[in-house]
Formats: structure tokens, sequence, C-alpha cells
């Protein structure tokens, strides 16, 4: 899953936290959210930057991308970590 703004947020949480309630290990269960907690308080950043960009025309677009690169670098991980928690 990867997200392209912060509008993508919604459904790419809802989806995270379903595949997070699965697990079976409740302090890994605990983990996880954690991770996706965490996430969220990037998007929260991401859409700052994007309200700035769309604000100011000399705002450069270089940041919005830098934080979605970063989020979803941390989404894939989250998801991988996930699935090897589900495979365990």
């Amino acid at each position: 899953m990867i997200i392209k703004s912060a509008m993508d947020w919604d459904a790419v949480s809802d989806k995270l936290l379903r595949q997070i309630s699965t697990i079976k290990n409740g302090r890994k269960r605990i983990e996880a959210s954690k991770v996706l907690a965490n996430i969220e308080g990037m998007i929260t950043k991401l859409s700052q930057l994007e309200l700035q960009a769309r604000r100011s025309s000399s705002h450069s677009p270089r940041l919005v991308n830098e934080q979605l690169d970063i989020i979803n670098q941390s989404m894939l991980e989250l998801e991988q970590w996930i699935t090897l928690l589900l495979l365990s």
C-alpha cells in the first residue's frame, strides 16, 4: 500500500488496523499499533506541508515528496512486519 496524499490515509489506515487486529501475540499487536500511531503523526505533518504547498506558489513540493517517501517506506516496513508476525 502506498499513499499519494494525506487524503489517502483513511482507507489505508483502516486496512492496516484490520491487519494489526489479526496479530495473535498481544504484545506485538500493541507494538504494531504504536508504529501505526507514529505513522499517523507523520500524516499530520504531511497534511500541513500539503496545505503550505497549496497556499504558497514559492513553497517547493520537494518537502511534501520527501515526507511521502518516508511515510510510504514506514508503511511498507509495517506491512512486512505484520506479515512476518502472522506467519509465525
